[in-house]
Order: C-alpha cells, then structure tokens, then sequence
C-alpha cells in the first residue's frame, strides 16, 4: 500500500482509494478520512514522506524512526539555547542522551547541525558534561570542533550560482542535509585525510540528484588537495581496477551524463524551432532509457523536456510530452502535475483538475493545491482563487507559487497595492526566484511607476530572461520609446526565437508606433504558430480596427472570444469595436455585460464609462469614473475621461487638477495633453491652444493618438478661419465618422463647394446618429442645404466640435 508519514507531525496516513485512513504515533485508535482531506493532519510540517509499496509493519517502523529523529532534534536545540529555562534545558539534554544512543537520530541530528555554523546565542559549554551527558557530550565536542570547517563549506553552498539547480536551490539544498552531504564534508581535516574521499562520498550520496556532478564540483573546489590525484571521478576507461560498487557508479554516471547531453541537444533543437528533431530526439532518449532503467526516469526526462518547452512558448510540445509522461509513470506525482500544467494552457480545465487530483494522490498535495487555485484564477473566479491561494501560502510556505498566485489574482482584482506588498514579502522569502521579481515589475508598471519597474526589468539577474525581456519591451513602448523597445524585444526574440510573447511584443510595437503591415503579419504569424495565446488573437484583431477594416475586425474577435470566453481584455476589445462601428446601443449592452462578468476589471468600467461620455450621458459616466478612481486613485484613463467631461461643462480649473503637469511619455499622457489643449481652445486661448496641439502632434511617438492630435488641432484651425490649414492637417486621418463631418466643414469653410457636397453625400449614407446634428448645421450653415438648422451658426459649431472630440478622448 501506500502511506505518507511525518515525524513533526507523528502521523502516518495510510491511502486506500478515495479514503484514507490517519495513524497517530502511541495513539491505537484511527481516523478514517476522504483522501483529499489527509492533508490537514501533515500542516505546518516539512518532512513529509511519500511511501509506496509499503506493509503497515514497514510504514510504522518509519514513522517511528522518524519520530525518533525529530525529537532527538528539537531536544539538541532546546538544550542549546541559551534563551531556554536551566530547568528545561536540563530536562531536554536527559532526554536527548537517550535518544543519541539510537544511530538514525544521532545521524539525523548531526546531518542537521553540520550544515550551518552555531548562531551566536547558541551555548553549546552547557552539554559538555561527560559524567552526566557523555554520548551528547562528545556530538557537542566534535561539533564545535569543526565549526570552522562548517562555516568554509557553508560559505562555499551560499556562493554557488542559481543556475546549477535545475529544481531550485532550496530544494537540492535539503536533500543535501538530509543524505548528510554538509556532515560528510565538515567532519574530514584536510590536514590529515585526503578530502577528496569525502567528496567522492559526496558524489555517492547526491548522484540521484539533477546536475549533482556539476554542483559538486564547484561546492568542493576550494577543498580538493593538489598534491593528491583525485579520484572523484573514477577513470571510465578502466573500470577492471574498480570495485562492484565504483562500476555501479560509473555506469549510473554515464546513463546520467548521457541523458543529460541528450537533454542538451533535445533543448537547442525547440530553442532553434526545430521541433521535428526535438521529437525524434526525444524518442531515441526515452528509449534508450526504458531499456536501461527504470520507466521514472524516461518520465523524469520527459517532464524536464515539458517545462523547457513550456518556457520556449511550445505548448503543444509541453502537453504531449507531459502526457507521455503520465503513461510511463503513472504513479508519479510530477508527470501529473506537469500534465495538469500544460492542460490549463488549452483551456482544458476539467481534465486539468483530474490531473491535480492524481498528482495529490501520488505524494504532491501543494502543487496540487496551488493548481486548482490557478484554474479559479482561470475561470474568473477571483474571490475564491484568493482563498485557495491563501489556503496554499499557509499549508505550504515554501512554496513560492502560492505567493505569486496570490499577488497576480490581487492584481487581477485590481487591489494593487496589496499586489506589490505581497510580491514584495514573497520577494523576502524567495530572493532568488526571479518570477517574482518579474511579477512585481508587472504590478509596479500597472501602478504607472515606469521607472521603477524598468529598472526591475533591466537588473543584471534578469538581462536574460524573457519574461522579462517582455516586460521591460512592454514598459519602453509605453514610455513612447520604441526604438529601445523593439531592442528589447528582438533581444528577447535572439535568445528566444520560440517564444511567443517576446513577438507580440515585437507586434505591439510596431502597432502603436503606426507600422501596421508589419504588426499584422508578426500577429498573424503568432496566432498561427502558437494558437494557445490570447494576446495574439487580441493584437490581431487591434490591427485590423487601426486599419478601419472593422468588419475583419470584428469577426477576429468573435472568433477570440470563443476560444478565450474568460478573457476581459478580448471581451472588452470586442465592446470597443462595436463602439467604433458606431454600434453603440450594442456597444453598451456589452460593456455592462462584461462588468457583471468581471466585478473586478477597472477596464470593463472604464469602457462603459467612456461609452456613456460618448452618448453624452455625462452624469452617468462621471460616477462610473469616480467609482474607478476611487478604487485605483492611479488609473489615468478614468481621470482622463471625467477632465474631459468637465471641460465640456467649462469647469476647466477642476479638469486640469486631475491631470498630469509634466512632460509627456506614455500614452494615456498624450492623451491628457490633448485634452489641455481643447480645454485652452474652449477657453477662448486659441493661439495658445493650437502651439500646444501643434507640439503633441508632432512629438507624440504614437500613431493613434496623433490622429486625436489632427482633428483637435483642425478644429481649432477653423476657429481662427484657417480653412486650407485644416484641410492640409487632416490629409492622413482616415475614418468615415468624425473625420468626415470636419472635412465637410473644412472644404465648406474653404469654398470647395464640390468636395463638400461629395463629402455631405458619403456623410449621407454613413453617418453616425450622435453627429447627425453637427453634420446638418454645418451643411445649413454653408448652403449646403436649405431650410436651416436650428443650431446652424459658428459658435454652436465650433462648441459642438469640440465637446465630440472630447467625447471621444
């Protein structure tokens, strides 16, 4: 059978389907609970044992040692502090003699304080009492012995690079002192015992371990003695002169050596492109390895290959080898939460749980929970996800996922303060998990620190890191600086050729800086090669809606939303294209469909806000702002939008208040800046108005925004008269809407009576209803058509304007 057993905790579980059945050490009575609740008995703990193929006799025997081992090594540290009662401490060391007596324990316990110096209120003098203490006596005397020894391989581990773990430093790091590597090469004075025993004892003992050899071997540099020949490394090419237990050695090293250089090459063919190779690779590696060994490790090889691929962006390859996995060693914890992990990505979510929940039953409860917090976080569930990852974050600290699942879906819930302080604490627990550091860029970028989160981005640790790479690429394009964004991201790309965030990226640059075509095709491109990532189809679609091909545009995102109905930023980019398309009743039903789905979303608000601006339901839209701002004072796009409103009402001191002061960068500060200018034209500063629409015509680096630039600045062009000048501004503003009632206006105001009637004419049969009013008293106004409007003189015009245009903003 199978049985996880604790020694913290002094309980062993046994696993009987989908019961299981919970021992307690002295305890004859048993508890019989739902497997999927077992986990509550082992909290807190951090020596838990998965068993397989266990007797009960077997199981107890360990749970009893483990017990042991625990207890023998809470006693050695009450005795030592210095801090505790004499009483206790006296009590304790009674205790803990007993317990040296027993070799496991004292093992366990020396393997424990090898790997790390005495802290400075340790009092190690108290336990040297031969007569009364003689066995703890000489633990304490040997280890104070070796102190010195203990801090120069300490120092050693602490300095060895994070790259060399494949699973984690932590990780390898306590299989190290629990197999008693620390122990084995403390207790040996290089003086007297050639220390390269000890570190062929070291290579023994980790060999089973990821990339041992290597990590060995720079553990131990400073500790091998020239003068001796090593032999860490047995001679391959004579294994004749080697005991059994050396041949064993050297051939588990070789089929390990082997599967690595495999790995390697498997690993440059994805990053390459080449998948085709990377499968046929594979092959050959997996069966090499089921003739050689055991299945687990075709599984293990199979399961390193799926994260590489998911980090290079090739899901598909990810599932199918996770999947591979999963048939091999269908009793692996690992295979099945890699399964699990590559399942989300295809948005199969129920099979993704099935996988969770067998992963929990081999052995990994907490990555089993952290992933069904994920596929709440998914599914747009986000109160629930919050709890589930809170759940994780308090049964499993070590586990750095649960923290950033707290802070993403914190920063899902557009609690962003709360998201930075919890990646910020997550940081300090986990100094060198550089997701997090990445993650917490992400929330500062949200927060409009720019700066801040730039210079996360470009911290030597993560120059070559693509997620980072991306975001760094992501914040330079919304500083309007492109060139060193498209850097960033072909950088990113050169290193990553796979990946495709680095080319959406790459898309979204040339996107906004105007360079369409191109942004198409990279969208097109990414869609196709990587079908699993939202951002493509979403950019794609954008494309097509700077392009005005809104019909095309708006069936890439119908098509969107059916393969990512969870996705707000493709729900509310298909409410936009509606409100572009003049669809705006459908428009609004969309957009307040989209906040009762997403509670959370400030964008899905901002969205309605902005459309009730439009309609010039003025009232309506300057709560919808406030409600925003009152949940992120930061959210520049509501405070955009609500100055817009009240420069229509003439309340200009209240709309610049809410605006920001300085030189312009990103985008929603071009847009602030456009609404300064009309708030200066509407003010009766023209002049003035006109250098400041010049000045962000010309300087901002973003396409879309200078077309706002162009038709604000036409208008207050044909304030002063300036006809011919208006027309020459809007020669490159495309559009059938807005931007063809102010060329009516224009060529009227010019004379050119022919252009203008044509103009009337296409404005005729295509005219969106909110500008019917502006179109009519334009065409009054100049003759255009007779009978007059009733608003039909140049004031009124001209305030008509532009209060659309700041409907617009």
């Amino acid at each position: 059978m199978d049985a996880v057993l604790s020694g913290q905790a002094a309980a062993l579980i046994f696993l009987q389907g989908a019961e299981a059945r919970v021992v307690r050490l002295g305890d004859r009575s048993e508890i019989l609970v739902r497997r999927e609740d077992a986990g509550y008995v082992l909290q807190g703990c951090n020596d838990a044992v998965f068993r397989t193929r266990v007797t009960e006799s077997e199981a107890r025997s360990q749970l009893e040692d483990a017990w042991e081992d625990d207890r023998a090594l809470r006693l050695s540290l009450i005795a030592l502090d210095l801090e505790e009662e004499s009483d206790l401490r006296n009590e304790a060391a009674d205790c803990l003699e007993e317990l040296i007596g027993i070799s496991h324990a004292k093992r366990f316990v020396e393997n424990r304080l090898y790997s790390q110096v005495l802290p400075s209120d340790a009092d190690p003098t108290f336990l040297r009492d031969p007569e009364r203490w003689p066995l703890v006596s000489d633990l304490i005397q040997d280890l104070v012995a070796k102190q010195a020894s203990i801090e120069l391989h300490r120092r050693a581990w602490d300095d060895l690079r994070e790259e060399l773990f494949a699973e984690g430093k932590p990780a390898f790091e306590e299989e190290a002192i629990r197999r008693g590597a620390f122990r084995v090469l403390a207790s040996v004075d290089p003086t007297k015992t050639d220390p390269n025993i000890a570190i062929f004892e070291c290579y023994g003992i980790l060999r089973s371990l990821p990339n041992s050899r290597e990590i060995v071997s720079e553990w131990t540099r400073h500790f091998k003695r020239a003068s001796i020949r090593p032999i860490i490394v047995p001679d391959f090419d004579r294994e004749a002169d080697l005991s059994q237990e050396q041949i064993d050695t050297v051939s588990a090293y070789k089929e390990y050596q082997n599967a690595i250089q495999q790995q390697k090459a498997i690993i440059e063919k994805m990053r390459a492109g080449n998948v085709k190779i990377a499968r046929r690779y594979t092959d050959e590696l997996v069966d090499a390895q089921l003739k050689t060994s055991d299945p687990h490790f075709a599984a293990k090889s199979l399961c390193n290959l799926a994260q590489k691929a998911k980090s290079l962006g090739l899901f598909s390859l990810q599932l199918e080898w996770a999947e591979r996995a999963v048939k091999l060693a269908p009793d692996d914890s690992w295979a099945h939460g890699q399964a699990a992990d590559a399942l989300i990505q295809f948005s199969r979510l129920d099979e993704a749980l099935a996988e969770f929940d067998l992963a929990e039953a081999h052995g990994d409860a907490g990555f089993a929970a952290t992933g069904r917090a994920r596929i709440l976080r998914h599914q747009g569930r986000l109160d629930e996800a919050l709890l589930a990852f809170r759940s994780a974050q308090s049964s499993y600290p070590g586990d750095p996922f649960a923290w950033s699942g707290s802070a993403e879906t914190l920063r899902d819930m557009w609690r962003l303060d709360d998201a930075l302080n919890e990646y910020r604490q997550a940081i300090k627990r986990f100094p060198d998990e550089l997701f997090l550091q990445c993650g917490m860029a992400a929330v500062l970028s949200d927060l409009g620190k720019l700066s801040e989160a730039l210079e996360v981005y470009s911290s030597p640790q993560l120059r070559d890191e693509v997620v980072a790479l991306s975001g760094k690429a992501t914040v330079l394009r919304a500083m309007g600086k492109f060139a060193a964004a498209l850097e960033a991201a072909n950088y990113a790309i050169e290193l990553h050729p796979t990946d495709p965030s680095a080319r959406c990226s790459q898309a979204e640059i040339y996107r906004v800086r105007g360079d369409l075509p191109a942004a198409l095709q990279l969208y097109e491109e990414t869609k196709r090669s990587s079908p699993t990532i939202s951002v493509a189809y979403a950019g794609y679609a954008e494309v097509l809606r700077d392009m005005r091909r809104y019909p095309e545009a708006i069936a890439a995102y119908e098509s969107a939303r059916k393969l990512f109905p969870s996705d707000v930023y493709i729900a509310n980019g298909y409410a936009n294209i509606r409100k572009v398309n003049d669809e705006l009743e459908e428009a609004l039903r969309l957009y307040e469909e989209n906040v009762r789905r997403f509670p959370y979303s400030l964008v899905a608000k901002a969205g309605r806000a902005d459309l009730l601006k439009r309609l010039g339901q003025y009232e309506d839209a300057l709560g919808a702002y406030d409600q925003i701002i009152r949940v992120s004072p930061t959210f520049a796009a509501a405070k955009n939008g609500k100055a817009a409103i009240l420069v229509v009402r003439g309340e200009y001191a209240a709309a610049l208040s809410l605006l920001p002061s300085g030189e312009p960068s990103t985008r929603d500060d071009w847009i602030a800046w456009n609404i300064r200018g009309m708030a200066l034209i509407r003010s009766g500063e023209i002049a003035q108005g006109i250098a400041h629409l010049e000045a962000g015509r010309i300087q901002t680096p973003f396409a879309r925004e200078r077309r706002y630039f162009e038709r604000s600045l036409s208008v207050a062009r044909m304030r002063r008269g300036e006809f011919a000048e208006a027309i020459d501004v809007l020669k490159d503003v495309g559009g059938m809407g807005l931007s063809n009632v102010l060329r009516l206006h224009a060529y009227a105001g010019q004379g050119q009576l022919v252009q203008a009637n044509k103009t009337y004419q296409q404005l005729s049969d295509n005219c969106p209803t909110q500008l019917l009013d502006l179109k009519d008293a334009i065409a009054a106004r100049f003759g255009i058509i007779g009978g007059g409007a009733p608003h039909a003189n140049d004031n009124w015009i001209f305030s008509r304007e532009t209060e659309v245009l700041l409907q617009a903003a």
